[in-house]
């Protein structure tokens, strides 16, 4: 698939959170990287630390990483006090960040990529998809 703005690569669709059953069940493998994808509320916080001590109880720590998503915008500073909060845990954070656009709703409910949403802002919430892409790709 072609994607605007970053030929070549796509990234899959990841659920809102990840539970130890579900990585036990699939046999995830962490070392070739796993997003942990948490907005920045206190509740998908707290479910966030869990699934981390659970992941270091079992010794599977090496390739995650926190991808901030649905992060309020300007002049909320939810997104800055999480990242923040988790930098110094020492927990390891992408530098991007999914902002919090009215144009994911309206992708979801239409079937389509956000960058196909007639919003004035969607080619934003893409770009921020963009943006992730580029930093996994440049990790590798």
């Amino acid at each position: 698939m072609n994607l605007p703005g970053f030929s070549g690569y796509s990234l899959p669709q990841l659920p809102p959170f990840c539970s130890i059953n579900l990585i036990k069940q699939n046999r995830v493998r962490l070392g070739s990287g796993m997003p942990l994808p948490p907005p920045p509320d206190v509740l998908a916080l707290e479910v966030l630390w869990k699934t981390v001590s659970d992941l270091r109880n079992l010794g599977r720590t090496e390739g995650i990483k926190i991808l901030l998503t649905m992060v309020p915008p300007w002049p909320s500073r939810e997104g800055n006090q999480a990242r923040q909060g988790l930098l110094e845990a020492k927990l390891p954070v992408f530098e991007a960040q999914i902002r919090r656009w009215a144009a994911f709703p309206k992708a979801a409910l239409a079937g389509v990529p956000v960058y196909k949403v007639r919003d004035p802002r969607a080619w934003l919430g893409w770009k921020d998809y963009v943006r992730v892409g580029e930093e996994v790709v440049s990790a590798l």
